[in-house]
């Protein structure tokens, strides 16, 4: 089975009222998926990361909290292009890049008490199904997630 990993994010300003999202990832194809001449299907999803706030036992006097992700809501999902993998394949490098208006990435539209924006979190997710020439009993790899970017876009 293949594996999905390496899954970046990068946000850019591309005007003031867009920005350039770069969705990266690699796949390593299995011995087998090389022979095969597997061809796969890819998928680009940007997510909102929303967080829980838990009270903490803390000592008398002061305040801890736990932060959870809690889910996440997805912004947007592309799709990509078929690529197939050979023998002559030991991994592919994939990228997306597209123009997404910077209100979209405002999931939390909150303000601190001194009136300025709160931060927003999002993330990507890469994901890749069969197109073809999938291996007997092979399985589509678990998507991959990038780390968390934090920022205010709008």
């Amino acid at each position: 089975m293949a594996v999905l990993s390496n899954v970046t994010l990068t946000i850019e300003k591309s005007s003031s009222t867009a920005v350039k999202v770069t969705i990266k990832y690699r796949l390593t194809p299995s011995r087998v998926e090389q022979m095969a001449h597997s061809v796969f299907n890819e998928e680009f999803s940007l997510l909102s990361r929303d967080w829980l706030l838990l009270p903490a036992d803390a000592a008398v006097g002061s305040e801890n909290t736990l932060t959870f992700p809690t889910r996440d809501s997805t912004i947007v999902t592309l799709r990509g292009t078929p690529f197939a993998v050979s023998e002559s394949t030991p991994h592919v490098d994939r990228s997306k890049a597209f123009i997404i208006a910077k209100s979209r990435l405002n999931e939390d539209p909150e303000t601190t008490s001194s009136g300025s924006e709160v931060q927003d979190e999002v993330l990507s997710r890469a994901k890749v199904s069969y197109a073809a020439n999938q291996p007997s009993g092979a399985v589509a790899p678990f998507p991959a997630f990038s780390s968390v970017v934090t920022g205010t876009w709008v």
